[in-house]
């Protein structure tokens, strides 16, 4: 097509959409005719650690949530380049786009349209996440009714402090709540309920609930105050009593949200119109005839004529004679607090929108934009277009179009930048252009090649396998940390081993039976053994002794595994479940729940839960302390991944139910072992395996000696393995690369 932009994936990019501080979005179309947004990360951001796991999070997130009212995640690729990901495509205008072109909602569907994100965001809180960015420019009044987006800053509730640091500030500022301006970590869905409460107000209104506060600074300032009320003005009555309680300065104050939704309910059909037929004004908001314009047509055919080019820079006047032309002083280059935020979602196709707004509710490090004129579609190169080094895939804006209004511009109109032909590089100075002799050039480019070859030996080298010791374990475990490696025998002892230096620290003996499974807990304190006794045996890391000995009084294989909050052990062996309290042999529960043998139990991250999995793939879900039987837990954020004997890893969910596979090995696996994201596999095709679990794919292959992989860990901190055959033990560092 004369419009397409480029491809990634089985997409086809035909158009911006918008972009902001992190990146760009795209209007694309699969390989079927799917219609997807996809989000591409800014080219110069691609090395930010702390972004890449912001990026990568955001895919979890969007992996746990669903239902009609969040945009549903249709594929990813957080390690590609540039890294992105596709969600469904939503048309509609944002709340913000609709008030600023129509003014205010309807009090009646304003109520109805927040009953329907109170029952959304109820289902994201389910799966364990915090949206924390829930603003009018984050719901999309789309043709079945309000969708939240951009979870880009939404955080799993157990795992709140990953990315938050004390005295960090992450959301906008108008819709922030007080804890969260506070900067206090350990947050609760109320920050979504009052974001919520203060966006209703902006689609009853018009306004935020501080407006005219002046800068960033002065409008936290008023929020963390509780002597500083929101202004409510112009609410309708109907909505004020629960739109002043969502606002409640104290967390707790605040109702929850099956509460705000019944509430919400109420005065949407206040005047006796039935909840269906609200639903269906609701959803007309963005596609009656007389809001035609607020949504772009995905469908026209391409505009006639050649596709757009980037316009070329007009040369510099010359200088007057005998001095130095004054050339305006160009602002600093934009560092990535800089860059704008996202324009509006709806590109102009079909008519301008009104100016975006410029006050304090713009996101923190990121500049509301200043410029009145409307949003342009961005002038793109085709895939047969030029790039740029920084742009190898021809996927971003000119940069033209990147820069922040005012940067490159002087106020007559001329361009500036670098002094360019006979203008001077400095007083008394005319400019040259450097010309390098050829031989340097040829030295160069050889010292390039030379470079490029050392960096492919080196990272071959690095992902060659170590061998650490000469006898096939039979478990293996890394602690918390990964600096530790546990590795346990066929001569029932456990060896400690200092995994940089590669050096046995210690052994420990007394085992009653071949080890089956090793668990650290979670401050590396305590090791467990599980063994084919039907014992779990606890090792003090510190004094290197046995402190415990927690007997099923069956002789099958057994696993175990701690609560990620350290205060609870969990077993298995033969179709028995026990929970136990670290620090005591009496356990708090036994489940029998699954009928085949079971060989796998974990808990869930809040530690309420504790799962168990069966060598049939069938699994369950009970409380950890009463044993009894649930059926759905906030507090799960991971699959099983079940080895087969036909080669495959089923993945499946907490329940036991098939939710997919990955195929690769040639015969049965034998071991596995997951962390953040990343999945290691060991089979009987003598290969281990690591797969990326996010793209369902795998990215890295090692052949192992003589026989089947059949033990394999994967340490927590560093993407390396460890795995263990009839030569030995082994250490490989996988290049997903």
């Amino acid at each position: 097509m004369a419009d397409e932009v480029g491809q990634l994936g089985d997409y086809r990019l035909l158009r911006l959409l918008g972009a902001g501080g992190m990146g760009y979005v795209y209007f694309g179309v699969s390989s079927t005719g799917d219609r997807v947004a996809v989000k591409v990360i800014r080219q110069e951001l691609v090395s930010d650690e702390d972004l890449r796991r912001r990026f990568a999070a955001e895919i979890e997130n969007l992996k746990l949530v669903y239902g009609s009212r969040v945009a549903r995640l249709e594929d990813a690729d957080p390690l590609g380049d540039p890294a992105w990901l596709a969600v469904q495509y939503v048309p509609g205008a944002t709340v913000n786009q609709y008030v600023a072109a129509r003014g205010p909602l309807p009090v009646r569907l304003a109520a109805m349209a927040g009953a329907m994100l109170a029952d959304g965001l109820a289902r994201v809180h389910q799966a364990g996440v915090l949206h924390r960015d829930l603003k009018p420019q984050n719901v999309i009044l789309g043709p079945d009714g309000p969708v939240l987006i951009d979870f880009g800053l939404a955080v799993l509730t157990e795992q709140d402090s990953r990315f938050t640091q004390t005295g960090l500030l992450i959301g906008t500022p108008a819709y922030m709540s007080p804890e969260q301006v506070r900067g206090e970590r350990a947050l609760t869905a109320a920050v979504d309920i009052y974001a919520l409460g203060a966006t209703l107000v902006y689609a009853a209104t018009g306004h935020d609930l501080y407006p005219g506060a002046g800068g960033v600074h002065s409008l936290l300032l008023r929020i963390a105050d509780p002597q500083v009320a929101p202004d409510l003005a112009g609410v309708p009555d109907d909505l004020m009593p629960v739109l002043t309680d969502m606002l409640a300065h104290e967390p707790a104050a605040r109702p929850a949200l099956a509460t705000v939704r019944s509430r919400l309910l109420a005065v949407a059909g206040a005047d006796g119109t039935d909840v269906s037929e609200l639903r269906r004004q609701v959803a007309e908001l963005t596609y009656s005839a007389a809001t035609e314009l607020l949504v772009p047509r995905v469908d026209a055919p391409p505009p006639p004529g050649p596709p757009p080019t980037v316009p070329a820079q007009p040369p510099l006047p010359s200088p007057p004679p005998g001095g130095r032309r004054d050339v305006p002083a160009q602002p600093p280059p934009p560092t990535r607090h800089d860059l704008p935020p996202a324009p509006t979602r709806v590109d102009g196709a079909s008519a301008p929108l009104a100016p975006t707004r410029t006050d304090a509710a713009a996101e923190v490090g990121m500049p509301t934009r200043r410029d009145p004129s409307p949003v342009r579609p961005a002038a793109v190169p085709s895939v047969a277009s030029p790039t740029s080094p920084m742009d190898p895939r021809g996927l971003l804006p000119p940069e033209k179009d990147r820069r922040p209004p005012g940067v490159g511009d002087a106020p007559s109109g001329e361009p500036v930048g670098p002094p360019q032909g006979d203008a001077m590089l400095s007083e008394g100075t005319p400019a040259t252009r450097v010309r390098w002799p050829r031989r340097v050039l040829i030295a160069l480019c050889a010292l390039l090649l030379i470079a490029s070859a050392a960096n492919l030996i080196y990272r071959h080298q690095q992902s060659k396998p170590v061998r650490v010791y000469d006898k096939k374990p039979t478990a293996l475990a890394f602690n918390p940390d990964g600096t530790i490696l546990a590795s346990a025998d066929d001569d029932e002892m456990i060896r400690l081993w200092d995994v940089d230096g590669r050096k046995l620290l210690g052994t420990l003996f007394g085992q009653d039976g071949v080890i089956d499974e090793l668990s650290f807990s979670p401050d590396g304190d305590t090791l467990a053994s599980a063994n084919d006794s039907g014992q779990i045996k606890l090792w003090n890391m510190t004094t290197r002794q046995e402190t415990a000995t927690l007997d099923f009084k069956v002789a099958r294989s057994t696993t175990v595994s701690f609560s990620p909050d350290g205060t609870m052990l969990a077993g298995g062996a033969d179709t028995t479940i026990k929970v136990w309290k670290v620090g005591s042999t009496k356990a708090l529960t036994s489940i029998t729940g699954l009928a085949k043998v079971i060989n796998k139990v974990r808990f869930s991250g809040d530690s309420k839960t504790v799962l168990g999995r069966a060598e049939d793939g069938s699994a369950g879900m009970w409380d950890a302390r009463t044993g009894a039987r649930r059926y759905s837990s906030p507090g799960i954020a991971s699959s099983w991944y079940v080895p087969t004997s036909s080669g495959s890893v089923e993945i499946r969910d907490p329940g036991g139910g098939l939710l997919g596979e990955l195929r690769g090995h040639d015969g049965p696996v034998k071991a596995s072992d997951f962390h953040g994201g990343w999945l290691v596999t060991g089979g009987y095709d003598k290969t281990v395996r690591l797969w990326n679990v996010t793209l369902r794919r795998e990215v890295d292959m090692v052949t192992v000696y003589t026989w089947a992989a059949e033990s394999v860990a994967l340490s927590p901190k560093t993407l390396l393995v460890a795995y263990g055959n009839y030569k030995g033990l082994w250490l490989w560092r996988p290049d997903p690369a």
